[in-house]
């Protein structure tokens, strides 16, 4: 049973009741590429090349709505090795999206309080993305990376107010994303023999303007920043490797029709110990949230739609416990 459509809430505040609808959505789907790799140079490759790509989807039940796609995604890229422990490359490529079929059919999540109704209208998202990669290799395990992508989206996936009232995922025409990252593995031998130090770090961002009430935001599921740390040391005389891990906590905003949502997500920290020096087996032992972690979701509802007033304000907290897991491995 899925419902028809409608917010969460009433102009009351109260929830909304839909009527139920039965739907069922198939999708058909074929691509054909072909791809050219060209090396003019030891130290220079090409590579250019398409994918034709065409899919049906369609929706039965108390409805019936079919759509035809055919998109074609062609790809360049240029890279440059100066030596043989760098490269450099830029490359250009054109994406589409998968369809989710509970935005194309009606669709709801009881265990957020989120419902939408279907729409048969409903197109992938595209995106032209434009990318630039270097990479340094220093020894056997060391390494470096920097990554930076510049995305222009089209028929973005957002959700929207219909006329009527029902709340549906809509294609918004245009918006934007870009996204840096850097990586570094670090050897440190020279002081802490088979010890690897791992850093992570990225920062994104993003505009669109918002469907339901014009204004300009990031898009839903950007993370600003997200940073980890690692750190293992491999002892293969003694046959025992140890590490502890880091995540930076994060904090996002999700916009639905009727609600925004502040999502706050607690740092983590792990440690981990492996051995094979018993039984010929290996011991892992792993310990995650070594000093507890809460995450809190902060809900803003609005009545009717988020260009109304705010109706309610929820906080949920979700207190992770330390989790502890070992497992013991053999090969016959």
């Amino acid at each position: 049973h899925l419902p028809d459509g409608g917010g969460a809430l009433d102009p009351d505040g109260s929830p909304r009741e839909s009527s139920p609808t039965h739907d069922h959505v198939s999708e058909a789907r074929a691509e054909a590429f072909g791809a050219l790799n060209w090396l003019p140079s030891p130290r220079w490759a090409l590579d250019v090349g398409a994918a034709l790509e065409t899919s049906r989807i369609e929706a039965g039940g108390d409805s019936h709505n079919r759509n035809r796609f055919t998109f074609l995604k062609p790809h360049l890229s240029v890279t440059y090795t100066p030596d043989a422990s760098t490269d450099i490359s830029v490359s250009l490529r054109r994406a589409v999206g998968q369809l989710s079929f509970s935005d194309f059919a009606a669709s709801a999540n009881l265990v957020q309080g989120l419902s939408a109704s279907g729409n048969p209208d409903l197109g992938p998202d595209e995106k032209i993305s434009a990318e630039f990669d270097y990479t340094r290799r220093f020894g056997a395990r060391g390494g470096f990376s920097l990554s930076a992508v510049h995305d222009w989206r089209r028929n973005v996936l957002e959700p929207d107010v219909l006329p009527s009232g029902a709340f549906v995922v809509a294609n918004v025409r245009s918006a934007r994303a870009w996204s840096l990252m850097a990586n570094l593995d670090l050897p440190l031998d020279g002081f802490m023999p088979g010890g690897l130090l791992r850093l992570h770090y990225m920062r994104q961002d993003s505009r669109v303007t918002d469907p339901v009430t014009g204004a300009v935001r990031r898009l839903n599921a950007t993370q600003p920043v997200n940073a980890s740390a690692s750190f293992r040391q491999d002892l293969r005389i003694a046959r025992l490797s140890w590490g502890v891990d880091y995540a930076r906590g994060w904090r996002g905003f999700s916009w639905y029709a009727d609600e925004a949502r502040l999502d706050r997500h607690a740092p983590e920290l792990g440690l981990l110990m492996e051995t094979g020096r018993f039984l010929n087996a290996k011991l892992s032992v792993e310990v995650q949230g070594l000093t507890g972690r809460r995450d809190d979701f902060h809900r803003q509802l609005y009545a009717p739609n988020r260009a109304g007033l705010p109706a309610r304000n929820e906080l949920w907290e979700i207190d992770t416990p330390t989790a502890l897991s070992v497992s013991l491995t053999r090969n016959f």
